[in-house]
């Protein structure tokens, strides 16, 4: 299944071609992308298309996220929803005579165990590593086209706040990010190490994230929004 980016956000895009005449987009998930087109249209004809669609696209998708929300993030058990870089995955069970073992394949999360206190476990420990990850590489990255340097990056447990940056240049980002879009992503980052400039949230703050990620307020509103969705999962 391909990926596309769509006014920053990423898609899964599932393309089916034929000897159809007509072109027909289908929201099927949150941040998944159904298209069913003529065989004769390429790739950079399809990314045009969608592109010309993003308004549509987009309300369609937060109309997904709002019905499905009451479904996504509330249980830690086998067959049950959770968020992963924007997109919904699904856990599920995986058997061999090793050691508990857990991994994503598609949009599966595989994790060899029956307790469910040990599920948990599993999964938490499997986001934080997985943000670490991902949030170490997108920091190098936009150290690199902002030309800054951070002292030191961690990820932790915060209950009230998705990032900070303190006087020493240490980055903090709150685990459960990493459940959110790659968009929303990039802006916390672009956000924390904007800080490195301005430790504050002036007129200069602002216009320094905006020359970065010029759709700042659509991550961050993102993030208000959809707050409540990342931190209810473990809350219980």
């Amino acid at each position: 299944m391909q990926v596309i980016s769509i006014n920053k956000h990423n898609y899964k895009l599932n393309i089916e071609k034929s000897e159809r005449k007509t072109i027909a987009i289908q929201l099927v998930a949150p941040y998944t992308l159904k298209i069913k087109l003529p065989l004769q249209i390429s790739n950079n004809e399809i990314k045009t298309i969608l592109i010309k669609k993003a308004k549509w696209i987009y309300n369609k998708n937060q109309i997904i996220l709002k019905n499905e929300s009451i479904h996504i993030n509330q249980n830690i058990e086998f067959d049950s929803l959770i968020l992963f870089k924007g997109g919904l995955i699904k856990i599920s069970p995986y058997h061999n005579n090793s050691s508990s073992t857990i991994f994503l394949d598609q949009n599966q999360l595989y994790i060899n165990s029956k307790n469910k206190q040990e599920i948990a476990r599993e999964i938490k420990a499997w986001y934080i590593k997985e943000a670490l990850s991902y949030l170490s590489e997108r920091n190098i990255f936009w150290c690199k086209k902002m030309n800054l340097k951070i002292n030191r990056l961690t990820i932790k447990e915060q209950k009230t706040r998705w990032g900070s940056c303190s006087s020493k240049k240490n980055i903090n980002y709150n685990w459960r990010i990493i459940m959110a879009p790659l968009s929303v992503i990039d802006y916390l980052i672009i956000h924390e190490l904007s800080h490195l400039i301005h430790l504050n949230h002036s007129a200069d703050f602002w216009d320094h994230v905006a020359f970065y990620c010029p759709n700042y307020k659509d991550e961050r509103n993102w993030l208000k929004k959809n707050s409540y969705i990342l931190s209810s999962l473990f809350s219980k």
